[in-house]
């Protein structure tokens, strides 16, 4: 017999604005890049840079 219940999503919100706010970064260095920008926008950017001064 065949189970005709429903498919449930279970959407984790917490891990998708994690998702996000990492499009969100990729999204400002790709802008910078292309000259679109001038300035790196995130907190991972922030991060990224303070990793390379060490």
């Amino acid at each position: 017999m065949k189970n005709n219940k429903p498919e449930v999503a279970i959407i984790d919100y917490k891990r998708l604005e994690e998702i996000e706010a990492v499009e969100a970064v990729f999204r400002s260095f790709e802008e910078a890049k292309q000259g679109k920008t001038k300035e790196l926008k995130g907190s991972l950017v922030d991060l990224w840079h303070e990793a390379q001064k060490d």
